[in-house]
């Protein structure tokens, strides 16, 4: 069984923004983090932000450090026509930095990426689709494919921080557990320290004197469009050095309890993630939960094979044919009904944004790009996702791609991506009514 996987990385992401007044978030008080946490498993303390975000190791990847022309070569494999955005080139290393996970001090790594230039440039961080659960999936531990977008971003002027995920290490020691897929908490705290670990990053490591800033964008899709948002929620208390001036979310993976009720009322590749997300969050919630409850009792090796072997593609295994190959009838039933079974219905709740423990923070505009034929993330749950962060008073404008799936939503919007980018950089934003109705357009 396997897991939906966003797009390859180097056809990359379509952002969008939504501009609005920037939010200067004000620096911490103190060192406590005062934030609810999960409430699915046992109790615990957040960590101080003191004791997070410090490198503990910093390898240049000079192989990966292109000139502009490269970086241009690069853009138009991508399907960009116009490429005069690079406008750097760009050095690339990767970290190994502190986070914390369920209040217990560990380790997690990303890609960082910076142009050659000098002086101070904003940041942005980068949240990438789903390239697998274990480290051997990390894009910071593999080919310059996985480093694409982080490059073309940094050639771009911004100082880039693209977080692996916890559970995703992709140097050093090997990650204690499995990422925790689609999980709200961790995946937004070690991201948040990704940036914290950015600016840690001394002249010399970054070798042309560039000083990433704290005024930031955060931008992804598929299952980093969901992670977009989630660092956004959490970034006002955990993180309120960043001066966040904006959102871009495509394709966004993020309403879990809608894409779990979708995906077992009809057969499509978005089904055979929710039992994914279901096991690797009920790990990292350390329940005692049964996973052969949600999946037939004989799929079970075959997902822990997926897990340990696998990065995965977002495609139905060729031998899953119905939802019977997915799901057990009682599963099916209690979805059908609209309410999952304990503890299954916790995680689904804690990971969706209406009814997640930590709510909309800093007043962060935000533009989210959803595909109309999408059969992955799923158009019904991008949907959703957008109605549920518009319901909290997020200001979010949307637009739908007219027939388009998955990857091809995103590789359609990459120019806008890069118009976007600018837009927010100067304060503006593009054209669309604030959680109006989902503007319908042809994007390719």
């Amino acid at each position: 069984m396997r897991c939906p996987m966003g797009v390859q990385l180097v056809a990359w992401i379509g952002l969008v923004g939504c501009g609005g007044k920037a939010v200067d978030s004000a620096s911490p008080s103190d060192d406590t983090i005062d934030l609810p946490t999960s409430t699915c498993g046992g109790t615990y303390d957040w960590l101080g932000r003191s004791e997070v975000g410090s490198i503990v190791a910093y390898e240049p990847l000079p192989d990966f450090s292109i000139d502009q022309a490269a970086v241009q070569g690069l853009m138009a494999v991508a399907g960009a026509t116009d490429t005069s955005e690079a406008r750097f080139g760009v050095q690339v290393g990767r970290v190994r930095y502190t986070t914390q996970d369920r209040g217990v001090l560990t380790e997690a790594t990303a890609l960082v990426a910076w142009p050659d230039t000098t002086g101070p440039v904003d940041s942005l961080l980068y949240l990438h689709p789903t390239t697998g659960l274990e480290d051997f999936c990390a894009p910071s531990g593999r080919d310059l494919i996985w480093a694409g977008v982080p490059i073309v971003l940094a050639s771009m002027g911004y100082a880039v921080a693209a977080p692996d995920y916890l559970g995703q290490n992709g140097f050093g020691d090997e990650a204690a557990e499995l990422h925790p897929y689609l999980t709200a908490e961790p995946t937004a705290v070690a991201s948040l320290d990704a940036l914290r670990a950015l600016w840690a990053l001394s002249p010399d490591d970054t070798s042309a004197g560039v000083t990433p800033g704290t005024r930031t964008l955060i931008l992804g899709a598929s299952q980093g469009g969901g992670a977009a948002f989630w660092a956004e929620r959490y970034a006002q208390e955990y993180l309120p050095e960043a001066n966040l001036i904006g959102t871009v979310s495509t394709v966004p993976l993020m309403d879990v309890y809608a894409w779990a009720v979708e995906s077992a009322a009809a057969l499509t590749v978005g089904s055979v993630g929710v039992p994914i997300m279901l096991e690797t969050s009920a790990q990292w919630y350390g329940l005692d939960a049964d996973i052969s409850e949600v999946i037939p009792s004989s799929e079970v090796d075959r997902l822990y094979t997926a897990f340990e072997t696998e990065c995965p593609e977002a495609a139905l295994p060729d031998d899953v044919t119905t939802l019977d190959d997915v799901y057990t009838t009682d599963w099916q039933t209690a979805l059908a009904a609209g309410t999952a079974p304990e503890p299954w219905d916790c995680m689904l709740r804690e990971n969706s944004p209406a009814t997640a423990p930590v709510g909309r923070g800093a007043e962060v505009p935000a533009f989210v790009i959803i595909g109309g034929a999408d059969d992955v993330a799923l158009t019904s749950q991008s949907r959703a996702t957008v109605d549920a962060l518009c319901a909290d008073g997020h200001p979010v404008v949307a637009v739908e791609c007219n027939g388009l799936g998955h990857e091809d939503t995103v590789q359609a919007t990459l120019d806008l991506t890069l118009d976007a980018l600018r837009l927010f950089e100067v304060g503006e934003q593009p054209e669309g009514e604030v959680c109006g109705t989902i503007q319908t357009m042809d994007c390719g």
